[in-house]
């Protein structure tokens, strides 16, 4: 019985265990498993040291579920790695499905890609790993792997001054890893790399792409990379190879080649400016390199070099093109940016007949600029004389200057620009001018021009130019001093001074047709200021002095048709008045024809001020009656109700000159008319810049 009894215990003790351990075993069945502790994270750095891969396991953990590990699959891996030689740290959250046989292991991933200064990826990771164990120790064998990720929300990064962000980046890869290679390289990649919407800001300059698409491969053991290439398709075609030694030592080659026209189509997207429009060339562009220094430090040190037959910028003066032949140039290229120098040579450019030949830049970069200048004078032949130029250059800012007010936006032009030259020529003669332009070439007159201005710049507001073009035309002389333009909104403004002296009456009647006068003219239209509407130019601010004098010690005079014209001219029209008044004016023109009307004094001033214009006359002093013409003739007086200045709005005052001019031009007219009806046959008027397509 003591026997029996004591056997029946131990049997219920096994019971009690055996109904346990099944307990555990079916609780288990369904609960979770977390595994963490320097055990795992130890043994997989042993693998890695003992594989000689330069990667720190800095924390591991599972989280399971019992069920789910018998059936090849973990809820969630968590590590985090250090690669020695880049210090860089990764850090990957993800599920994994496994399938495992006596030498292999086949993972599935999901995961969530973390690393400090980079952006965060997900996506699928397909691999293979090859094993073989020796009592306690794991080699590896080879490894596979494809993977597919991409970011999870938009990428930024800056790198000094410029600013580089995209909607998304997405890597596709296949790697191989075999421990065995011959020549110590174990990790082979090939890389598929697509940036979505890629943006660069540079000072000044907004880079923008639809799309960056670039291959990589290379061969590395974890400190060193060979063999590697980088091919980047679009949206420009550059590669480049060479090798990553120990330490991030960089040895590469650079190479870019393309054609013109595929460069300017891409530029056009790049530099958002409407004259890129306009420009079609014919022609390649290269530029390769050689980088050094290291991974976080690189150094490129090449050349670039652009050759076109034919350059044409359409539509940039009356329609017509201009057109830049054989062009050749040839620039370092460095990284970082130090001052290096080029040259630009050009055989021809310009519209038509007007042409400049055999031109050399100088090419100068630096970190802080880019400027391009003319490295000897340009003498170009035109209308009978020739144009000099010296001094052109152009620079582009790359970093701000406190220094330096006048950076500024040409317009067409998305990035501050600087340009400034000096320019002379002549003398040339008018009526050359006249028929080369266009303008007044039916009635050309006698005379010439020349002018000099040893500075043009633009600046922050608008174009500059100081110096002065001087005029000899009607028997005296005529000065256009400096010129300001300023692109202001809603419509652009100029500003300008000129002056006239001695103009001789006489011929002025002549060539207007307005009758025989003699004596001289003075005046000028000093500080004017017009803004250039769709309408016309409307005058905002003006000094303007007209006024007649004698001439060889001649007074002024009228003859008869001169005395008729000023009597329209004010107003007093022949063909509204009785028969007896013209009638009696017509007789009055035969008697001024033997006897002219002489004037005393006649012109006047008149000064804007505030929207107003003041007049003034030119009165002897003591004189109480103020006459805008007072001689034998005539006395018009400045105004009938005897107030002095005469007051009138800018918008009265242009409207009262431009009816004088308005008349004026009318006389012209009909002399024009008359000469032509006199003429056989009129040949029409070619402008210099379509010459050549009239031609042919």
């Amino acid at each position: 019985m003591r026997l029996f009894a004591k056997r029946n215990s131990t049997l219920r003790i096994r019971y009690v265990i055996a109904t346990l351990l099944a307990l555990t075993l079916i609780a288990g069945w369904f609960a979770y498993l977390k595994f963490r502790g320097a055990s795992l994270r130890d043994f997989l750095q042993r693998v890695l040291n003992e594989n000689g891969i330069p990667v720190d396991i800095v924390s591991f953990e599972i989280d399971a579920h019992a069920r789910e590990l018998l059936s090849g699959k973990i809820r969630a891996l968590r590590i985090s790695a250090r690669h020695r030689p880049s210090k860089l740290v990764v850090t990957l959250n993800t599920p994994v499905s496994y399938e495992l046989s006596p030498s292999s292991i086949h993972l599935e991933l999901s995961p969530a890609v973390r690393s400090k200064g980079f952006p965060d990826f997900k996506g699928t990771v397909s691999s293979d790993f090859g094993f073989t164990r020796h009592r306690a120790r794991v080699q590896l064998g080879r490894i596979r792997a494809d993977l597919d990720l991409t970011t999870t929300e938009p990428v930024r990064a800056v790198f000094g001054e410029t600013e580089v962000d995209a909607a998304s980046l997405r890597v596709k890869s296949h790697v191989a890893f075999d421990p065995a290679a011959a020549d110590g390289l174990p990790l082979a990649a090939e890389s598929d790399i697509s940036v979505s919407s890629p943006r660069a800001r540079l000072p000044g300059v907004l880079l923008e792409e639809t799309e960056l698409a670039a291959t990589a491969r290379f061969r590395t053991d974890g400190s060193r990379v060979k063999d590697g290439e980088i091919s980047l398709r679009r949206p420009l075609p550059i590669v480049a190879r060479g090798d990553v030694g120990a330490g991030g030592t960089l040895r590469a080659k650079v190479k870019f080649a393309s054609k013109l026209s595929p460069l300017l189509q891409r530029l056009r997207r790049l530099v958002r400016a409407p004259i890129m429009d306009r420009i079609e060339g014919d022609g390649t562009f290269t530029a390769e390199g050689a980088v050094s220094g290291t991974v976080r430090a690189p150094v490129l040190s090449g050349h670039a070099t652009l050759t076109a037959r034919k350059l044409e910028v359409a539509d940039v003066l009356g329609g017509q093109s201009i057109v830049i032949e054989n062009l050749l140039l040839r620039m370092p290229l460095t990284f970082p940016l130090t001052s290096s120098h080029g040259t630009l040579d050009i055989a021809s450019v310009g519209v038509s007949a007007l042409q400049a030949r055999d031109l050399r830049f100088a090419l100068r970069a630096m970190p802080e600029e880019i400027a391009v200048l003319l490295a000897a004078p340009v003498a170009v032949p035109a209308f009978g004389d020739r144009i000099h130029i010296q001094k052109l250059n152009a620079r582009v800012p790359l970093q701000p200057s406190r220094t330096d007010k006048e950076e500024s936006r040409l317009p067409g032009i998305p990035f501050p620009i600087l340009v400034s030259a000096a320019a002379r020529g002549g003398p040339f003669r008018i009526d050359t001018l006249q028929r080369s332009v266009c303008v007044g070439d039916r009635k050309p007159f006698a005379g010439t021009i020349r002018f000099d201005y040893p500075r043009i710049f633009n600046s922050q507001s608008g174009l500059h130019a100081h110096g002065s073009a001087e005029l000899d035309l009607f028997g005296g002389h005529a000065r256009v001093g400096a010129a300001r333009y300023f692109w202001k909104e809603p419509n652009p403004l100029i500003r300008a001074s000129v002056s006239w002296s001695d103009l001789d009456l006489h011929a002025i009647g002549e060539w207007t047709g307005f009758g025989d006068m003699r004596g001289s003219l003075d005046g000028s239209l000093e500080n004017a200021a017009y803004t250039l509407t769709p309408a016309g130019p409307v005058a905002v601010e003006y000094d303007f002095t007209v006024r007649g004098r004698p001439r060889s010690g001649k007074v002024v005079s009228f003859y008869g048709r001169a005395v008729d014209n000023i009597l329209e001219l004010l107003g007093s029209r022949k063909d509204e008045m009785p028969w007896y008044a013209r009638a009696g004016i017509n007789l009055s023109m035969s008697f001024r024809n033997l006897f002219p009307a002489t004037a005393d004094y006649l012109g006047f001033r008149a000064r804007t001020s505030e929207g107003w214009t003041e007049l003034h006359t030119f009165d002897p002093p003591g004189e109480k009656n103020h006459y805008l013409l007072n001689g034998t003739a005539f006395k018009i007086p400045l105004n009938t109700h005897g107030i002095y200045p005469a007051i009138m709005s800018n918008e009265s005052f242009q409207t009262w000159l431009g009816g004088m001019v308005y008349y004026f031009k009318n006389l012209m007219r009909e002399k024009e008319n008359a000469q032509s009806g006199e003429a056989k046959t009129i040949r029409p008027c070619v402008p210099f810049w379509r010459e050549d397509s009239d031609a042919s």
